[in-house]
């Protein structure tokens, strides 16, 4: 398959490999225990690094197990448990605040819990997008009171090499061609730095993207009529940006296209794991996957 760009073989084949570890690992985890199934539980929140307690609701697990130190969920906890495990050397006993404050880290959501607790970190930056006519860079007042940066992850104002670590949750499939969005994260990336992050995702090692939603020349938003898919168009997720209309889902990834054009564009490889953990409260059906995409050292 043919993206225009030179392949990385050693890219894809690591890349795509680890996706079907994950996939493999993911029907391990599709039992959940029954104590967490519409109950409150105790676990240990990697974040606040205390004991907290949350309720699971089996209606959308991802999204429930609100924290009762951290307010952070489930999908958010599994993010911040692997980027813990990997930055503190692996090790068995992981705790946020023990990451190594010299990191510069760029988060691409300023609110929230992550946010929150990240902001405390000397070299953290986080941005929201604003509106196509704000200036990457600029500060602006938001909904909640609290100015925040707009940066567009198609044409980032920050220069070359300047993060060890870029977070994304669940925001690409919100960007009309978001290849371009990859491009620039790995451009902002130091070498050996690493983007860590969730997208909804066909995990499915032979997929293909789907597109459900697309901007025309006058950037004016059209949907395809029956994607061949069957998911339906258009989609629009909550945002805290536009909390009366939320905001539209542009494509549903999939693992085969975007692993192979991300290696195209440069990353070394992709790291996918399905995080499940009862005793840090990261549990859902199949557990949550959560991708780390390494730009090379050199």
């Amino acid at each position: 398959m043919a993206f225009g760009q030179s392949i990385n073989e050693n890219c894809i084949h690591e890349s795509l490999k680890s996706m079907f570890r994950a996939n493999m690992r993911r029907d391990q985890y599709l039992k959940v225990p029954k104590e967490f199934q519409d109950e409150d539980q105790y676990f240990y929140d990697v974040t606040s690094c205390s004991m907290a307690h949350g309720n699971f609701s089996t209606a959308n697990m991802r999204e429930s197990g609100k924290s009762s130190t951290s307010e952070t969920i489930v999908r958010q906890r599994a993010m911040m448990l692997m980027l813990a495990h990997v930055l503190n050397g692996n090790h068995d006993s992981v705790c946020l605040r023990d990451l190594p404050r010299g990191l510069r880290i760029y988060n691409t959501e300023a609110h929230g819990a992550i946010h929150n607790i990240l902001s405390t970190f000397p070299g953290y930056v986080a941005s929201e997008f604003v509106s196509n006519d704000a200036t990457p860079g600029s500060m602006h007042l938001a909904r909640w009171g609290k100015h925040i940066r707009h940066e567009d992850l198609r044409q980032l104002s920050f220069p070359d090499e300047t993060f060890d670590v870029i977070l994304s949750a669940e925001v690409l499939e919100h960007i009309p061609k978001p290849y371009d969005a990859l491009a620039e994260i790995l451009r902002v990336l130091k070498p050996g730095g690493i983007y860590l992050w969730t997208v909804p995702l066909i995990a499915n090692t032979d997929a293909m993207d789907v597109q459900l939603s697309m901007l025309n020349e006058d950037g004016v938003r059209f949907d395809r009529a029956t994607p061949s898919s069957g998911l339906k168009a258009p989609q629009f997720h909550g945002d805290p940006m536009e909390p009366e209309n939320g905001i539209v889902v542009f494509q549903i990834f999939g693992a085969k296209e975007l692993l192979t054009r991300m290696c195209t564009l440069g990353y070394e490889k992709t790291v996918s794991r399905q995080v499940f953990s009862i005793h840090h409260g990261v549990v859902a059906p199949g557990g949550v996957l959560v991708m780390m995409a390494h730009k090379a050292k050199h």
